[in-house]
């Protein structure tokens, strides 16, 4: 994958985190002319669709009780693990 693209998508990753804009928006807005691409490209780069990633990252962090997590790919880590 080149740098350019996985530039894009990083920056997609974090729209999709950090805002509520639709995921045509953000493709759109980080550079990519179709949705089709930016949306297997995605999957190939996060191993989930973007729609998919926001749903996880929705429902992980509404449903979460205790310690503070950080969600990595997919997987929580502790708050307790993270580096200082």
């Amino acid at each position: 994958m080149q740098f350019v693209q996985r530039r894009r998508l990083d920056v997609a990753r974090r729209l999709l985190l950090e805002t509520e804009d639709e995921v045509t928006s953000v493709c759109l807005a980080v550079g990519f002319e179709s949705l089709g691409s930016f949306s297997a490209l995605f999957k190939r780069r996060f191993g989930v669709s973007p729609r998919r990633f926001r749903y996880i990252d929705r429902t992980i962090v509404s449903s979460r009780r205790g310690p503070v997590e950080m969600i990595v790919i997919g997987q929580p880590v502790s708050s307790s693990m993270k580096r200082t």
